[in-house]
Parts: structure tokens; sequence; C-alpha cells
């Protein structure tokens, strides 16, 4: 056999093997080609049913909205409102709006909003109004064949009237609607109704507004077809809720339909596709299988010329190395050449085995190469994770400072942390956000930093600072500044950044964290606007703040509780360090100023006297004296302390005519206790005797005890009552009781305290 019949066998031979395989498609392809319609319509079917069921899902969270509405409790506030809306009440109105704004559980599907049967209120997911009537027909407005919706008082009455008859799915012609600065206008829509009362009281009605195209996108999935119909009935109204084409072919007779009578929203759905459009759908399924026939046959037939090639190129290879060991007779020769030729196959199938070998086990070792490097990666992940737990909660444990020094080289002295959170169309947005971001970090900031990535939208960053070369973070909120315009130049994307003071000691490094995060906070409100902002930046690193959050925060209860005393000690403090060190007075004063200010403030917002924090203290001016400041604090605490000593002495004089008016008309009631008191007067027992000592010298038990001796004394002088029912109506129980009670008190019995007043007998009857 010679190398060309050597070529056709190797030829012929994987050109069958290949083709045999091929056939395998062959028969696949026929199969598919029966089924293809079968699934198809299986496929439409099973689309169907999930967007069925995702529609009653969304009717379920629509239900689960009603709950969590109702017990909100500045909605039942809004539900108790009768008549006109108070100014002190449209508070309420906006905490709903807020509240369903942030629900989002209907995505872009529904419209919600909420009226009232005792008020004109009216709360929209994007807006709310105390004048119902002022906002339909502006904002709002609807329209209806079976129902009368010219004005916001229809609408409320026909809405209400539908419910209570059962009918809480109604057709809507069209529907115009105000989202924020977004109008919107919806033909044949859904409007889904919820009567409900709140616990508090008042009823309301909860509305969801559905668009019919959209529920055909629900209900028709992933799949779009050329022509689609659906008919949506309400088997207790019968009531055609949706009757939806999204073509206007009249031609198309044929349908597949797809019913379902069984769901939990009580609706007759019936979706129809035409045969048309499956078709359709089935023949570009047809055209990919030709090509992958086509595909196929060309595939085989480079896959037979590549393997043959390959095979006799090895044969060839040991063809032409034979005759280089030539050097025996021609029979010989031709003897062993034969030999050497079967002995060069054997060993090309040989080698070809051990390759296969040999490559498995280059396989292994770039698996072990590869588990090395998952295995790095882990470590690094988990440095990672101990760094972001160092920052966000903090440790006192050593592996925190072999963290920092594996990163840093060694701890850093002085430090601050950055947050960055970005806002972009996705998850993959801010991804790619944070990545462009962290590269202009890279190149414009100097400082050694490392930075972890936490949560969903957050990049944390950790820099070295120097506190002799740089005194505060100026620097830092300069360079990210600087790269998030360059970012928002460059794409879509918003970035929050907050930054903290300097922080010193690296077990303290979760506090500048926390200064970082409610920075970021803080900036919720602006979340398209790009923003960098710090917690201070104009404390030095190694200076200690004269007014920190413990001093303030006793500064505060100091205040509220009126301890002038305390309050002063507080303002003697700054005084102190005015004097030790009043190069830090002058370089904080706007801070301490501030700082001290928010708790006047704060305090005045317990009395309903914001307004009033100008005339407490005056407005900051650099021209201001460190001595000025504090003389303004002293008077400030003054009017704050004696504003609340003037309260508390007239809320204690209210207290105690209210506390002995009660015990002047419940004394006759035996049961009558201290504690009993103290509950009707929302008081404790302890300073409601301290009251009661205050008036009369006594404690309570003395003064209840007084006031029944005094009544009996004159049921005694004024009535012929017998001592039991006099014991009985002034609360003393017992005859003895008030026998021995009233000879302790009055220095004799009752029989000779009535002898000595009465001279004689004479008595007048005094109702008990």
């Amino acid at each position: 056999m010679n190398l060309k019949q050597i070529k056709v066998r190797y030829f012929l031979m994987y050109f069958v093997a290949f083709l045999v395989a091929f056939m395998s498609s062959v028969l696949i392809y026929v199969a598919a080609s029966r089924n293809l319609e079968k699934d198809a319509i299986e496929r439409f079917d099973m689309q169907s049913e999930l967007g069925i069921s995702d529609v009653e899902n969304l009717i379920n969270r629509m239900n689960y909205v009603d709950d969590i509405i109702k017990q909100n409790e500045s909605f039942r506030q809004v539900a108790r409102v009768k008549g006109k809306v108070k100014n002190e009440d449209v508070l309420y109105l906006g905490n709903v709006r807020t509240l369903m704004s942030e629900l989002k559980i209907t995505s872009d599907l529904t419209y919600m909003f909420a009226l009232f049967e005792e008020n004109d209120a009216y709360i929209s997911s994007s807006q709310c109004s105390e004048k119902f009537a002022g906002y339909y027909g502006n904002l709002l407005q609807m329209e209806s064949q079976d129902l009368k919706m010219e004005d916001s008082e229809g609408v409320r009455s026909q809405l209400f009237q539908a419910v209570r008859e059962g009918n809480f799915f109604l057709p809507l012609d069209r529907i115009s609607y105000s989202t924020n600065t977004t109008t919107h206008h919806l033909e044949k829509a859904i409007l889904y109704l919820m009567e409900g009362k709140s616990p508090g009281g008042g009823k309301y009605l909860l509305g969801f507004v559905i668009d019919s195209h959209e529920l055909m996108n629900m209900l028709n999935g992933s799949e779009r077809y050329d022509d689609i119909r659906l008919t949506i009935v309400e088997r207790k109204s019968d009531a055609v809720l949706v009757d939806y084409r999204n073509s206007d072919n009249k031609e198309i007779k044929q349908y597949y339909t797809y019913k379902d009578e069984s769901n939990s929203m009580g609706w007759n759905i019936e979706i129809g596709v035409s045969l048309k459009s499956i078709r359709n759908g089935m023949r570009i399924a047809y055209n990919l299988l030709w090509i992958y026939l086509i595909l196929g046959m060309a595939i085989v037939m480079i896959l037979t010329v590549v393997f043959s090639r390959r095979g006799c190129k090895g044969l060839n290879t040991i063809l032409t190395e034979f005759p280089h060991e030539e050097d025996r007779t021609a029979e010989e020769g031709n003897r062993r050449n034969d030999i050497r030729i079967f002995s060069r196959l054997w060993r090309f199938m040989r080698e070809n085995e051990y390759g296969m070998v040999a490559g498995l086990v280059k396989g292994q070792r770039e698996k072990s190469n590869e588990w090395k490097h998952q295995l790095e990666e882990m470590k690094k992940q988990n440095s990672m994770i101990l760094l972001e737990h160092l920052i966000t909660v903090g440790t006192g444990h050593e592996e925190g400072r072999k963290i920092l020094q594996q990163y840093f080289g060694e701890v850093p002295e002085y430090f601050c942390v950055v947050i960055v959170r970005a806002f972009g169309r996705g998850a993959d947005d801010s991804e790619n956000l944070f990545f462009d971001f962290l590269q202009l970090i890279n190149q414009n900031l100097s400082n050694a930093f490392v930075h972890v990535h936490s949560g969903d939208t957050d990049e944390l960053f950790l820099i070295a600072l120097d506190p002799f070369q740089e005194s505060n973070v100026s620097k830092i909120k300069v360079c990210f500044d600087k790269c998030i315009a360059l970012m928002a130049d460059e794409m879509e994307g918003n970035f929050h950044v907050g930054i903290s003071a300097i922080g010193v000691d690296a077990d303290n490094i979760y506090r500048c964290y926390e200064q970082a995060r409610q920075v970021v906070q803080s900036l919720y409100i602006k979340e398209n606007i790009n923003m960098v902002c710090t917690f201070t930046f104009d404390n030095t690193a190694v200076y200690e703040n004269l007014v920190n959050l413990d001093y303030l925060n006793r500064f505060n209860d100091n205040l509220l509780c009126g301890k002038q005393k305390e309050a002063m000690e507080a303002v003697d403090k700054l005084q102190e360090a005015l004097l030790k060190r009043p190069f830090l007075f002058e370089f904080q004063k706007e801070q301490i100023y501030y700082s001290v200010r928010n708790v006047f403030f704060n305090i005045l917002l317990h009395f309903d006297k914001v307004d009033n924090v100008n005339e407490i203290l005056p407005a900051f001016s650099n021209d201001m004296s460190g001595e000025s400041i504090i003389q303004a604090f002293r008077q400030a605490v003054i009017k704050i302390c004696n504003d609340i000593s003037s309260r508390r002495k007239k809320s204690n004089e209210e207290l105690r005519v209210k506390i002995i008016c009660y015990l002047e008309e419940n004394y006759g009631d035996p049961a009558l206790s201290a504690y009993q008191v103290s509950r009707e007067m929302n008081v404790s027992e302890k300073y409601l005797s301290a009251l009661l000592k205050e008036e009369s010298g006594e404690s309570f038990s003395g003064y209840l005890l007084g006031l029944r001796i005094k009544y009996a004394a004159q049921y005694l002088e004024q009535t012929d009552y017998s001592n039991e029912k006099i014991a009985e109506i002034t609360g003393f129980g017992a005859a003895n009781s008030f026998y021995r009670n009233f000879n302790k008190k009055m220095g004799m019995s009752p029989k000779v305290y009535r002898e000595l007043k009465v001279n004689g007998g004479k008595y007048e009857t005094l109702n008990p």
C-alpha cells in the first residue's frame, strides 16, 4: 500500500465515522421539526400560566400594601380626620406618601392612591393633597363608560359605592395622572379597589391603576408574537375588564387560545395568539435547523480533511525518515522497512496515548497552579474581610494591626476613612463606576491607602495621613472632588463621598467610619448630585476636640432637666480651655459655637420655640472673641433654665390643684390609694407624695386621713348619722377604724364631739 492509497483509506475512514455521528443530528432534526409546533404551543401555555401567576402575585402584593399602610400611625391619623384636613395634619399626608413611594413592590405596572370617606385628603405613591377637589381634574383624571367621573365628589362616591357592591375591578377607558414631573396617559386600564377601615377609625379606599398594555406584556412573558389578543372578564359581574389586541389585522381567523378560569382574582382570562404567528416563530427555528445541517456537513468535511491529513502526515514522517538507516541488502532492507513501518506506526499510536497522559498531567499541573491561585485569592479575600471588619466595627486584637502593617508597611498613626457610594443604572454599572473611580484615585492621591468593597454600592478607603504636613483632610476632599468631576464627564453616574475627621490610634478606626457614614446618610436626598462632604476638616490631628459628642450629650441632658448648676459647670470647662489653650479655642471657636448652638436649638424644639434661637444666641461672627462666646453661652443657659423652672412651677401648681380636687371628689372610696391616684394623674407615687408634702406638710396617707376626718366632723355636726354610716361614706370602712382615727386626731370620741357641737341634738340632714 503506497502513500496515496493510505491517504484515500484515511479519508474514507474518517468521513464514514463523522458521517455516522452526523446522522444522529439528522434524526434530531426530524424529531425537532415534528415537535416544534407542539413545543411552541406548550411554551405559550406555560408562559401564559406563569404570567397569570405573576399577576396573582401582583394582586397579593397590593393586598399586602394595604396591610402595611393601614398599620401606619400617620395613615391612621389621616383616616380619623373628619371634614377639612387641618394644617397640622398635612405632615401625616407627606409621611404616608413617603411610605407608599418606599414600598416599591409594583414597579411601573401600577399607580397607587388612597381616598378617605370622611375627609377630602388624597395620597398617591408620588404626590399628596389635602384637597382632592382641587387635585382631581388637574393632576388626575379618569373616564369610564360605566361610572360618572366628571368631578372629585362623583369619583369618590362612585368608587366607594362600586366597592360596597362587590366590584373590586373596574375598567377605565382612560386615565391621566402625574408622578413627580411626568404626566402619564393610559388607555384601557384596570382600577383595582380595596376598601378598609383604619384600626383608629375612618374608612378609606386604596386604588391601584393597572396598565392593560403592561398587563399584556406580563402575561405574554418574553415571547413577542405578531398578533395576540387578551380578554379579561370578571366572573362576578360579567364586566369586560380588558379587550386588547396588539394588531389590527382583521384577516386572521385562526387563533390558539389559552383559557384560565381558576385564578384567585375572579377573572375569566383568554389569551389568544394566531397560528400564523406561531408558524412564523417556527420558521426561524426551521432556518436555524437548516443552517445547523449545512454547517454540520461542512464540519464533517473539514474534520475529515484535517484528521486524515494529520494521520498521513505522521506516516509520511516515518516513511521519509526510513531511508536514512538503509545499510543492508535490498531484501533484508525491505523486510526491515516493513518492520520499521509497523514499529513506527505502533510508536505513533503509543506516543498519542502517552501524549494524552502527558496532557492529563499537564492539566493537573495547571489545575494545581489554578488552585494555588484560588488559595491566594481566598487569603486575599479573607484579609479584605478582616480589614472591612476592622474599619466598620473595630477591634483591639493584634490581628487587626498585622493587617494594617501588611498593607501600609507600618500601622498608620494618623488616618481618615472615606466612604464612596455610587449611583449608576444598575449593579453592573456601579461596579464599572467603582473600577474607573479607583483608577482615578490611584492617579491623583499621593497618600498611602487601602480600599475594600462593602455592601452593594459602598467602597471604603482607609487613608494614612501625616499630621505635620497637613492639619486637616482638605487635600483628600480636593482629590475626591476632582475624581468625581472627571467621572461625571465620562459616564452617567453619581457619587456621594463622606470623609471623616482625622483619627488617631488604630483601635479607633471604626469611629472615623461612623463619622463618614453619617455624612453619606445625610446626602441621601441628593441622589442625583455628585457630592463630597467631610465630617469635619477644621481640627488638627494632634489636638483633641474641645467639644466632643460626650460633652454635648451631657450638656443637652442637663439643660433639658433644667439643671442650671451642672450646665454652668460645662460652660466653665470651656472657660478653663480658653484660659489654658487660647490658640486652640480660637482655632475651633466656629465649631464650638455651632455645636453648642445646636444643643440650644434641640432644647427649643422640645418647647416649640425654634424661632427664638436667635434671641437666645446671636449669629456667629469671626470677630467674636472667646470671652464673648462663653458669656453668650452663660446667658443662654440662664434664660433656658429660668424658662424651664417657670414652666415646671406652673405645671406643678396645676397638677397640685388637680390632685386635691380628685381627692375631694373620691375621699369616700375605701380603696383609694397613692398608686391609684398616681395612675390617674400620670405621675409617680414619689412625685405625688412630694407635691402633697409641699402643699400640706403631710404625706399622702396623712393628707387623705385629715380630709376624711374633716368631712366626718361635718357629718357629726350637721346630721344624725350613726358612726357606722359616717365611717362608710367618708371612706373609713369599719366603724372601729373611724372611731380610732377620729379620737387620735381630734383628741375626743365622735360622740363627745357631737355633743359639744350640737348642744341639745338639733340636727340638719346632710346628703352623703
